[in-house]
């Protein structure tokens, strides 16, 4: 089993979860890519947790050992890929173009293998997974479809519960069943890749590093108007307690109380 998807996704809890071991590190970054092996349901499990791809930006800009990692990986385990999406966070179209793009190295056939897995199941207590797809709109449930709706759910507080693991298990066993055999056409990809002209390669870097500077650019302006909004409200608690104190004050000895604050951003 390959485990893929972006940074923090939750793929080595999700691995620790199906060997119901610890044989991953939790929240760090995993480098060329690390392997695990036990014994789940009597059979022997070989799981992959590779190096995750960044969230927001575009597959061009990942570093070379990362999609280097993913194809020298999946050739090696052709049995079931998983691609771990944590369920807390919003799932939103620049999501799912950059999935796209990073599980286009693997070749086309690469969804006839896929199942995707949610993490932090935990929030699914008092809605169902299929409430969420459908709510977080088009993009998840493209995702889905192109899965061939095969997904599972994942509760890495509850590893326990080896029922979700049995689950899985039946759901890969049957994709496998489905599809017969595992073949990535990794390498046409790749030489399609290398045949692009420097022009394409250079415009797709451009638009991922605009997608990278205004996702930047958002994130500071967000930040920025958190902070103003912060002073605003010290500066007025700052004059309440100012003319509080005036007021308790003989008018005899009047409070002086002048302030100014400067901010730059």
């Amino acid at each position: 089993v390959v485990l893929l998807g972006w940074v923090l996704a939750g793929k080595s809890s999700a691995g620790n979860t199906i060997l119901n071991q610890d044989e991953f590190a939790i929240g760090g970054k995993t480098g060329e890519g690390t392997i695990g092996f036990g014994d789940v349901d009597r059979r022997k499990m070989t799981v992959l947790d590779t190096p995750g791809w960044w969230k927001y930006i575009a597959s061009e800009l990942n570093p070379d050992f990362i999609r280097s990692a993913i194809l020298r990986n999946s050739k090696k385990f052709p049995n079931a890929i998983l691609l771990v999406v944590p369920a807390n966070t919003l799932f939103q179209e620049e999501q799912r173009r950059i999935i796209e793009q990073n599980m286009s190295i693997l070749g086309d056939d690469v969804w006839k293998h896929t199942i995707v897995l949610f993490t932090w199941g935990d929030r699914f207590k008092d809605i169902l997974i299929e409430q969420h797809i459908e709510a977080e709109g088009e993009a998840l449930q493209w995702l889905i479809e192109k899965c061939r709706n095969r997904y599972h759910v994942f509760d890495n507080t509850d590893k326990k519960n080896r029922d979700q693991v049995s689950e899985l298990l039946q759901k890969i066993d049957e994709m496998a069943a489905e599809n017969i055999s595992f073949h990535l056409n990794t390498q046409k990809t790749c030489d399609e890749k290398r045949s692009q002209t420097d022009k394409e390669k250079d415009l797709k870097i451009e638009i991922g590093l605009k997608d990278f500077f205004h996702f930047l650019d958002v994130g500071f302006k967000r930040k920025a108007e958190e902070i103003r909004r912060k002073i605003e409200n010290l500066c007025m608690d700052i004059m309440e307690d100012c003319l509080n104190l005036k007021e308790s004050q003989s008018m005899d000895y009047p409070l002086n109380c002048k302030f100014s604050l400067t901010f730059v951003l």
